[in-house]
């Protein structure tokens, strides 16, 4: 008899990746060589964020998990070896930036 574990809600990694798909495709998609292809995922990512409720981070108050998530795979990227991902994670750090000046 085999035991099943009911301490929590149970997912099939098929919903799991249909949940998060298109916010982690962002992050693929700055990588492309495809100039138009990084611009639209970095507005894409932005977007994204801004619809997200601050939720008061550990070190982090008044931004989202995804905000958290997000900048901390940003830093990560631009230190790639592959060069157009070093491009589109520095265009989607600059974006905030940006818009935060106006």
């Amino acid at each position: 008899m085999s035991e099943s574990n009911t301490s929590g809600p149970s997912l099939s990694l098929q919903a799991v990746d249909e949940a998060v798909s298109p916010f982690l495709q962002v992050f693929w998609d700055l990588s492309a060589v495809d100039i138009k292809v990084r611009e639209n995922a970095a507005e894409q990512l932005l977007k994204h964020l801004k619809k997200q409720t601050p939720d008061n981070q550990d070190g982090f108050p008044g931004w989202s998990v995804d905000m958290v998530y997000t900048i901390k795979r940003l830093c990560r990227g631009i230190c790639s070896s592959h060069d157009c991902a070093r491009q589109g994670f520095s265009l989607a750090l600059t974006y905030p930036l940006d818009r935060l000046a106006r």
